[in-house]
């Protein structure tokens, strides 16, 4: 009996051992952001290329409804929609990947900080098409959490507008799911 007396005791005391090692992990992460950096689990390269080669990865990683609605001007009166997943256009690597681009298309980080980044995407010499907010959340992974996809509801001036403009990025979707599960 003393032996699986002394077993639990043992167990219990690893088990402490490790929440008192996890609670002090997230005491210095919340009194010195700059030792966050060693404790990022999910690279943010890793989660990029994750979320732009999977749409069920990217469907799970963006925080809907967005922070920021999408903003249309419909019949000259402007509307507020949330930014829901049946509005999201899935965002591949004709997007974010500028690796041998040679149309002018640029990506480039606003905001690059340890649990927070921000970037752009477009034309020079024309409004920016593409804005996304990636933050680290609590559960140690990236998610989107905000977005600006200029893509396909510029031109939405009428409910006909809007219609097509949902056809479009719906049969996008579509492919994008055929080709990227």
């Amino acid at each position: 009996m003393s032996g699986v007396v002394g077993v639990l005791i043992g167990v219990w005391g690893l088990c402490s051992l490790s929440f008192v090692r996890v609670m002090e992990e997230k005491a210095v992460r919340m009194t010195d952001p700059a030792s966050f950096s060693v404790q990022v689990r999910e690279p943010f390269a890793q989660f990029m290329d994750s979320f732009l080669c999977s749409a069920s990865f990217q469907y799970d990683r963006v925080c809907f409804p967005l922070e920021t609605p999408l903003l249309l001007y419909i019949e000259e009166e402007e509307i507020h929609l949330p930014y829901t997943r049946e509005r999201w256009l899935l965002i591949g690597r004709d997007y974010i990947d500028t690796a041998g681009r040679t149309d002018g298309y640029f990506i480039r980080y606003t905001e690059d900080d340890v649990r927070r980044k921000a970037l752009i995407g477009g034309y020079p010499d024309s409004e920016t098409l593409v804005e996304l907010t990636f933050e680290y959340l609590d559960d140690d992974k990236w998610y989107v959490t905000d977005a600006y996809n200029d893509c396909y509801y510029s031109g939405v001036r009428t409910p006909a507008d809007m219609e097509e403009a949902r056809r479009r990025i719906a049969e996008e979707n579509r492919r994008f799911i055929a080709l990227y599960p």
